[in-house]
């Protein structure tokens, strides 16, 4: 049956209303076991599938090689990361211990802090080959973010931001905020509103909730997997914004309600993608890329099933090209957000 615009619109709203609040009561009562099937099973297959809907897009660029320069800082951002992990004695692998030894620690060293960097270029690449500029103006515009990012790139909020926030929370919230945000006042739907309204209050759950003072059970092996993927980094940098210096408890008080809106907002991230299949229509690509997409997926899920830190290591290159190459996008929404706010005004 088909559906006009107005009413299929509405329908999907209406169902990520029930997908918000089913997220926010899983994330309520499970935020670690949660946030880790989200991120192991829906995440590889939102990945895969959003970067193969972009590139039938050609990543809303005018230019369809335009991408490849965002692939290419993407893989020096993963370098930085790596070599971070090489430069941490703690961390580093048995197998790699030769490279803290000269002449390797040198460029390791180097290297281990330049992710919060790429990640800076890439942001304002994608604005740079958005916007209808000449490549002398391109060219101009990101050699001065080079340069400057020289300078920035020693201060602490430029490394959280860039480093930890942009690429998790932001990504997956902030982004998604205005994507819903977009989509109500494109179709001035009343459902879109409604459901902007749940999802801000759902996002916002942390801030709100009562700190329960029992402790939240969690098994040995979550918190190991938690402690070893690194994955209460991000809490602690929203700890620290709020609260300040004082002890993040991940299992009790504010500490658990910040793993419960991280969990959400994952969770829901990645639904509300799926959500939009009949929309967007981001199933219509090749058979070859859907075939592949659904094997990578499986062997995806098996890996992270078998050992969670290797599926999250070789998992992250993919995982942070979809977060560089939806930039455009990002930036695309926030246009038409301004371009139809003042078109309203206007009336």
């Amino acid at each position: 049956m088909n559906l006009k615009p107005s009413t299929l619109n509405s329908r999907i709203d209406i169902a990520n209303v029930a997908m918000m609040l089913l997220s926010f009561i899983v994330a309520y009562i499970l935020p670690f076991k949660l946030f880790l099937f989200s991120y192991a099973v829906l995440g590889p297959l939102h990945y895969l599938t959003e970067i193969g809907w972009l590139k039938q897009r050609d990543f809303f660029f005018q230019s369809a090689k335009n991408y490849l320069f965002l692939v290419f800082l993407t893989v020096l951002l993963i370098l930085g990361y790596f070599c971070s992990i090489v430069y941490n004695q703690a961390t580093c692998p048995t197998a790699l211990l030769f490279l803290r030894e000269p002449p390797w620690i040198g460029p390791i060293t180097f290297w281990a802090g330049q992710s919060p960097r790429m990640m800076f270029l890439a942001f304002v690449l994608a604005l740079l080959l958005l916007l209808p500029l000449k490549n002398n103006y391109k060219i101009i515009g990101f050699v001065f973010a080079l340069i400057a990012s020289f300078w920035i790139n020693q201060l602490t909020s430029f490394q959280l931001f860039f480093g930890a926030l942009l690429p998790t929370v932001i990504h997956v919230c902030i982004f998604t905020g205005l994507f819903i945000l977009a989509g109500a006042l494109r179709n001035n739907s009343t459902a879109g509103f409604i459901s902007l309204g749940v999802f801000v209050v759902c996002s916002s759950m942390f801030l709100w909730l009562p700190e329960n003072p029992i402790q939240h059970q969690v098994s040995d092996e979550i918190k190991q997997i938690f402690v070893q993927n690194n994955f209460l980094g991000v809490n602690s940098i929203i700890f620290q914004i709020s609260r300040g210096g004082e002890q993040l408890i991940t299992d009790a008080g504010i500490g658990l309600n910040i793993q419960r809106f991280i969990a959400f907002a994952y969770t829901y991230h990645y639904l509300n993608w799926f959500s939009k299949v009949e929309v967007i229509k981001w199933h219509k690509v090749s058979k070859k890329w859907l075939g592949f997409s659904a094997l990578f997926w499986i062997s995806s899920v098996t890996l992270y099933w078998y050992d969670f830190k290797t599926g999250f290591l070789v998992l992250l290159f993919l995982s942070t090209l979809h977060v560089t190459l939806e930039f455009p996008l990002n930036y695309k929404s926030i246009i038409e957000i301004f371009t139809l706010i003042r078109s309203r005004l206007k009336t």
